[in-house]
């Protein structure tokens, strides 16, 4: 609101300069709480201005927030987009310190697309990057995100490593905010290893920092995790209203991505209940929102679940076709990566290659058994 009132002050007197810095600092109040469609009106906005007046340097830092606000809602091939006409910008400029905050977040498009090798790639240069620019937030952030991206190559160990050593670094320098991020990713590794309890309360101690600092999408976030133990621990009505909280708080502030994960979520819960047509429609439609995000990670998840359902209800035919497209995606998510990497992933993706071979044996298709037995050495 005084960001507002600044901003009506300044226009009202011809004071440019000052209106556009109420402008830019008013988008990014509005993405910050979730209105990422009048954080977005305003950013370009700022940006018409800027690239009026030749201010290039102001001009590059917007071209990163309506990125920032693209990636927020979805749309990871524009955001892509836009980073790369900021990185050109601050490159030209000199501008060490922006590039490597942009080349950052260039890292979590990869990383959404499902390219890890681009992601781990372009992480590890941001990393060098800062660190030599003394950044020390910025490399506890950086350490988190590589760990993330390994723990979804079922690494634990380097995604463990990773976490703590973002987690040491950031409460070195009393950074509340990636403190509180390698703490719930600390708490994934330990529901990956099944110490399921630890995890939980690891999770609520995280949503409770998170709903300090205001960070609404993180704390979504969190809640779709405790959602994931609780199901695995057997209370599937308490997962489910949890899952149905974060949903809602995803939806609210328009985290696409997340919203359909919680929704896949959310039918995996539903078949543990038995409920197999609910669990149909909310998988679907996260599959659908996967392909037009270009999720290729949440693809793969709910493609590898159509198909466990299919095969529950009998129809092997069409769950030997969700394995198969689930396959067909991985080889893409799997592209680029080294050997032992590779290896490691499929063996955190090994359902699909047994459910697969199960559904075509079924259909007395030995050809295609023996295919998904091979894919998944």
């Amino acid at each position: 609101s005084y960001f507002a009132r600044g901003l009506a002050l300044a226009e009202g007197i011809g004071q440019w300069q000052w209106a556009l810095n109420a402008r830019v600092n008013s988008a990014n109040a509005h993405q910050r709480l979730g209105d990422h469609a009048k954080a977005l009106r305003m950013h370009e906005a700022a940006l018409t201005q800027q690239k009026e007046r030749g201010l290039e340097a102001d001009a590059a830092a917007s071209l990163f927030n309506i990125g920032n606000t693209y990636k927020a809602l979805g749309n990871y091939a524009r955001a892509l987009s836009l980073y790369e006409q900021a990185s050109a910008k601050q490159q030209a400029l000199g501008d060490k310190a922006g590039a490597t905050a942009t080349l950052i977040n260039i890292g979590l498009v990869y990383q959404a697309f499902g390219d890890y090798a681009k992601a781990l790639a372009t992480f590890e240069r941001a990393l060098a990057q800062k660190e030599a620019l003394g950044d020390k937030a910025a490399v506890a952030a950086v350490h988190i995100n590589i760990g993330l991206v390994y723990r979804e190559l079922g690494d634990q160990e380097s995604a463990l490593a990773r976490f703590e050593r973002g987690l040491d670094l950031a409460e070195a320098i009393e950074h509340r905010q990636w403190a509180v991020n390698a703490l719930t990713n600390i708490a994934l590794v330990l529901a990956d290893r099944g110490e399921l309890d630890v995890a939980l309360a690891k999770y609520e101690q995280a949503l409770a920092r998170k709903q300090e600092l205001g960070d609404r999408l993180g704390a979504a976030t969190v809640l779709r995790n405790i959602a994931v133990v609780q199901e695995r621990l057997g209370k599937h009505a308490d997962a489910l209203a949890t899952s149905e909280r974060a949903l809602a708080e995803q939806e609210a502030i328009g985290d696409r991505l997340g919203a359909a994960w919680t929704r896949c979520n959310i039918g995996v819960i539903h078949a543990a209940l038995g409920e197999y047509a609910k669990a149909r429609k909310a998988i679907e439609r996260s599959a659908r929102t996967a392909k037009s995000l270009r999720s290729t990670p949440l693809l793969v998840f709910a493609r590898a679940r159509l198909a466990h359902l299919h095969l529950v209800a009998g129809n092997s035919a069409r769950a030997l076709s969700d394995a198969q497209k689930a396959l067909d995606v991985m080889e893409v998510l799997l592209g680029g990566l080294g050997q032992e990497q590779a290896a490691t992933a499929r063996q955190r993706l090994a359902s699909v290659f047994s459910i697969g071979a199960l559904a075509a044996a079924r259909e007395n298709e030995p050809a295609e058994v023996l295919s998904f037995l091979e894919s998944g050495r």
